[in-house]
């Protein structure tokens, strides 16, 4: 009981990405990373799915 746990501070991206753009959703990420960072947050999770990877067309740039 004496144990103490450090504590992190975590961030969860509310967030869409911009439309079959990776590039742009990445400079997107990156910005909102930075201001959870300025936050505080330790861990950053983003949404399944938010930097696209489909459909392939987007993947061959």
């Amino acid at each position: 009981m004496g144990d103490v746990l450090p504590t992190v501070r975590a961030a969860a991206i509310q967030a869409a990405p911009v439309f079959l753009d990776r590039e742009a959703t990445r400079e997107k990420s990156l910005r909102l990373i930075c201001e959870a960072a300025a936050g505080g947050a330790k861990l950053v999770g983003f949404p399944e799915g938010f930097i696209p990877g489909h459909p392939l067309r987007i993947c061959r740039r």
